[in-house]
């Protein structure tokens, strides 16, 4: 795995726990929340 996939993914990873948290299915929402 290159270092472009593993960042993709924990990136992936880490929004939707945000997404998670905020119950929110707009991210961008999310951003401006944090």
């Amino acid at each position: 795995m290159s270092r472009e996939q593993l960042e993709y993914l924990i990136t992936d990873i880490f929004y939707e726990e945000i997404l998670k948290r905020n119950n929110s299915k707009n991210l961008e929402e999310v951003v401006e929340k944090n």
